[in-house]
Formats: structure tokens, sequence, C-alpha cells
């Protein structure tokens, strides 16, 4: 943990909380909680102590303390962006969305996140009621988290706004079509229509206690209409087809802990009936033939922008997937979709559970080990053995 250490704690303190970083570092987790206690004690109104207590109780699972911690952080250093932005994120994870969502907004705090777009000259539109006016939804963070807060986009539109969406590459032939969307806007381009800004993912904010995680009809995405000769070849054969994905962005700092690999999927080739497609863009960076090896067959070349995408996802019977964007384009689709996770998860999928109200039709498959994705896909194997929600 970085930190900087404020002036008035004593020596004592300031050993203290070097030394529970230390044990931190180690892996003594619960010797680094004591020590923690020990320099919160020696200055009461340092808050540092108290979140580098929370964030470590965050890694053992204990989320009650871990918010008491840092609600103390807070009290001490209202300013401290990750004790808040830290607090959202549990106070999401648990359901308490009314108060995730007003924290959320301190992730703007942190480099790299600003709430108006760096070159957009466009005022940032503070929720008042318009009247036909353009605002410019900033698209934010993945291009799941895109297609997710997606649905909140019409709560803007109610208040009498005339909707634009900052719209990645990808993702602009799959949403360009919706009712709700007056047109898209690449991230890199000017848009001198827009008379506002807003970002995506502080929409929900604007609901306060009126949140819901589906506000529009579901399914709100649409695959588009298949065309002659548009079916993949390998699809023709009449096994239940299952598309699977191991992987995310690499580029994501917890990618690692949210992903397995395709050899963990090995337990579900052994299914009689049963054929796995990679849906892995550019599979990986693994051959078709060295998946072919592992009993999955190549789709790889098949995938496109998440429009062609979509469309090959409406030929399979089930996607198995970790925590991608993937997962949202087929939880917003409507397609039967199994999703493994990894302990711990991102907040967006509770903390305990097999269904999300964010989309009905997926089912949750949770580690009960941190890193154990055997005992997961065995797990999941029994459930395909019999037949388990697998249906078009």
């Amino acid at each position: 943990m970085h930190s900087v250490l404020p002036r008035d704690p004593s020596a004592e303190s300031h050993q203290a909380l070097e030394q529970a970083n230390a044990l931190s570092r180690e892996g003594r987790l619960e010797a680094a909680l004591e020590l923690y206690g020990r320099a919160a004690s020696g200055a009461p109104q340092w808050h540092l102590p108290h979140f580098n207590a929370g964030i470590l109780l965050l890694r053992l699972g204990r989320d009650e303390e871990a918010m008491l911690a840092l609600l103390r952080s807070v009290d001490r250093k209202p300013d401290c962006w990750k004790s808040q932005f830290n607090l959202a994120l549990l106070y999401l994870r648990h359901g308490r969305f009314a108060e995730g969502w007003r924290r959320y907004d301190w992730r703007f705090q942190a480099g790299g996140h600003p709430a108006v777009r760096t070159g957009r000259q466009q005022p940032l539109w503070d929720g008042r009621r318009l009247d036909g006016e353009t605002v410019l939804l900033c698209a934010e963070q993945g291009l799941g988290d895109v297609i997710q807060f997606l649905r909140f986009a019409p709560a803007v539109q109610s208040r009498g706004a005339r909707l634009l969406l900052e719209c990645p590459a990808p993702l602009r032939t799959l949403v360009e079509d919706l009712p709700f969307l007056a047109g898209t806007v690449d991230p890199t381009e000017t848009c001198n229509e827009a008379h506002y800004q807003f970002p995506l993912m502080s929409v929900p904010r604007l609901l306060a206690e009126r949140f819901e995680p589906s506000p529009l009809p579901f399914p709100y995405l649409k695959a588009p209409p298949p065309t002659a000769g548009s079916a993949h070849p390998l699809l023709a054969l009449g096994d239940r087809k299952i598309g699977i994905v191991w992987t995310g962005d690499p580029d994501n700092p917890f990618n690692p802990i949210r992903s397995c690999r395709p050899e963990d999927f090995h337990p579900l080739t052994r299914i009689p009936k049963t054929r796995l497609y990679s849906l892995q863009y550019q599979d990986g960076g693994i051959s078709p033939e060295a998946l072919s090896g592992k009993g999955i067959a190549s789709l790889g070349s098949a995938l496109g922008d998440f429009a062609q995408t979509a469309a090959l996802l409406h030929e399979l019977d089930l996607v198995i997937t970790v925590d991608t964007a993937l997962a949202h384009l087929a939880g917003a689709l409507g397609r039967e979709t199994w999703l493994l996770l990894s302990s711990p998860c991102d907040w967006r999928w509770s903390v305990e559970g097999s269904t999300t109200p964010w989309y009905p039709n997926l089912r949750l498959f949770r580690q009960e080990r941190s890193g154990d994705w055997a005992e997961l896909f065995e797990r999941v194997a029994r459930a395909l053995a019999h037949g388990d929600d697998v249906s078009r």
C-alpha cells in the first residue's frame, strides 16, 4: 500500500503502521490487523490505519468489519477518495444502491477518470429537467460496463433530454438503432451538437431510491437478423453447442484473478453430445489446432464487432464465461448464460446466490475457495450432465 503519512501521529503510530503494512505484504494478515489497531489507538484522528485495515478486511472477505473501518477513515478524512470509493463498492455489492451510487462518483478523484471528458467543451449536466437539449452520455471503463449501464439511459431521456451515446467502435452497430438514442459518437470525435455531457455510470445516482436493475424491457439488445449463408459451418452439427470464454481484457488489473484456463473446461468435454466452441477473441492467442487438442472448436475467426458476435450467440444453446464483456452481451441479449465467478468477484454480482437482478438469464457459479477453479468446474459439469437449464 502506498501512503503519505500525516505529520501529527506519533512515531510509535508511524512504526506500527509500517510494520502492519510489511506484515500485510507477507500475507500475515491477522498480525497486520492487530498492528493497524495499535496505530489507530496511538493516533485517534489519523485516518490511514482505518483505511489500510479496511482494505485488508476486504481481502479477508469480512465485509461488515471492512465497512466499519472505512467509515472510520471517512469520519477522520472525508476527502479520502479511496475510502469513499471502496465504501461505494461495498454498498453496491450488498445491494445498498442509493448509498453506493452517491459515493460512486468518488472514482473521478482517481487519476485517469475525469467526470468531464478532456477535449469536450460541454458542461456537466446537473440532472435538472431539460426541454429537448442534447445530452452526450460518455462511455466509461470497459465495453461490458457500457452494455450493462445502457439500461439506465432512458432515465435521462425521461427528463426531457435528447440522447447521444459516446460509443466505442466495437459496440456501435449493436446499439445505434436503440429507440432512445438519437445517435452515437466515437470517443475520439468532436460533438458540437450536444449541450451537456454526463458519465454513463453516474446515471443511476439520479434515480436514488427508484433504482431498478432493468428499467428497460428485457432483453434490451437484439442481434442483427441472420442473412443467407451467415451460419458458421462448425455450428451445423446437432450436438448441444456451448460457447466458452476463459479470460478477459489483459489490461484489466483484475483479469488474472477472474480468468481461468481453457484446460479448466476439460470436465465439460467428457459430457456426451456436447461440443465446446471458443468465443475468445482471437482464441486468446492459442492456435485452433491446440484448442482442438483440448476438445474445443475455434470460432475466433468468426468474431467481429459485437453485432457479429451477438449473431453468433444466437446459434448456441448456452454460453459459459468468466466475468468479461461477453457475459454482459449474452445477458443483455437474453441468451442462456452461466457465469463463472472468482472469489472475490466484482461488486455487481453481489456476495451470494446463483441469480442476479441485472440479467435474469444468467446463472452464477461462484468459487468456494479463492483460486479453486477445479471444484467450480466439477459443479458446472454436474449441472450440464443433468441438463440443468440448457434450452433455447
